[in-house]
């Protein structure tokens, strides 16, 4: 009857959520509660009515990981009243079977999405819940639509009139047609209409090869991710728009030999450092570049993929790093 945080992680298909629900929602001292179903279930949660007497949840804290069905998600919310901030990662988003909530707590202030779908299923849930925002972060790997500055902005006016800090993330397959990049960048060039400037929502993006050419556009400014991604630049990318910053990611992944060595980024909070290398080092990005962007006395954690084993630049790595208590090691050899 006391327990206030939950963490539920089931790796197998449940063929009765709705049972797993309704006992989570009788947990009346309950405030954090994570949500993790890799293979989902069958539920069939009826959405709770404004009207409606019966129990309801004091959750104020809610994080979905992994697959939860998008109509459960809708109906859990309509338990919550009291709920003050959701994190919700799925791959595949709403596709809404159920009706618009008529109560969405007033104290859903903050919201964190991760999805792959498609901006008009993803719209048709955040239309939902965002009346009282005051927060939104958008995580979107998939087709450019995400990158509609002026369908975000109709929404954001209409829709968010107390949002103060919005924050987008993007990462698009570009292809190798110079038209569709092109377009990609016809897209992203309207983030810098005075909607956006006037409200300090500044943005940047980095091309990157990864079975092609991708890109990645993200917020940059006062509030960044906890977690920022290097990745090695393409050799021909001059874009005004990449990121020179001042960055506040705690965890910084280092994606590529050559990643860091024309980096400009500085990232003083970084304890945690995850570097995925390749080959034998001839081309590796010096030690001098990663302590010129990372201060590596105050790492607590390093992670060091390769396809060969360098023992050598870990063992430097290691001797400039004394505050590291965590490492984790991969290699193909």
């Amino acid at each position: 009857p006391c327990l206030h945080s939950l963490s539920l992680t089931v790796p197998d298909w449940i063929p009765d959520l709705d049972c797993v629900y309704r006992l989570i929602l009788r947990l009346s001292s309950l405030k954090y509660t994570k949500l993790s179903f890799e293979r989902g279930g069958k539920a069939s949660l009826a959405i709770r009515t404004a009207n409606e007497q019966g129990p309801t949840s004091n959750i104020e804290y809610l994080t979905i990981d992994k697959f939860v069905h998008e109509d459960d998600l809708i109906a859990l919310l309509s338990y919550t009243p009291k709920l003050r901030r959701l994190s919700c990662f799925n791959d595949l988003f709403i596709r809404l079977k159920q009706p618009k909530l008529s109560f969405v707590s007033p104290r859903l202030t903050h919201v964190n999405l991760y999805t792959t779908d498609e901006f008009d299923y993803f719209e048709t849930f955040l239309l939902n819940i965002c009346f009282h925002l005051q927060v939104l972060r958008v995580s979107h790997h998939g087709m450019m639509d995400i990158l509609d500055a002026n369908r975000w902005q109709q929404m954001i006016e209409n829709s968010m009139p107390h949002l103060k800090r919005f924050e987008l993330l993007s990462d698009t397959d570009l292809g190798d047609d110079d038209s569709y990049q092109d377009y990609y960048h016809t897209l992203i060039e309207k983030f810098t209409a005075p909607f956006w400037i006037e409200r300090q929502w500044f943005f940047a993006h980095q091309h990157y090869r990864k079975f092609g050419v991708r890109a990645i556009f993200y917020s940059i400014g006062s509030c960044r991710w906890n977690h920022y991604a290097l990745r090695e630049l393409q050799d021909d990318d001059v874009c005004p728009r990449n990121d020179n910053h001042l960055n506040l990611a705690r965890v910084v992944t280092i994606e590529g030999n050559r990643a860091a060595a024309h980096c400009s980024i500085k990232f003083p909070r970084a304890t945690e450092l995850d570097l995925t290398l390749c080959g034998d080092g001839e081309h590796l990005s010096s030690i001098a570049d990663l302590s010129r962007m990372i201060p590596l006395e105050q790492l607590t954690r390093i992670g060091f993929y390769w396809e060969h084993v360098g023992i050598t630049h870990l063992l430097e790595l290691l001797h400039l790093t004394p505050n590291v208590h965590s490492l984790s090691l991969l290699s193909d050899q």
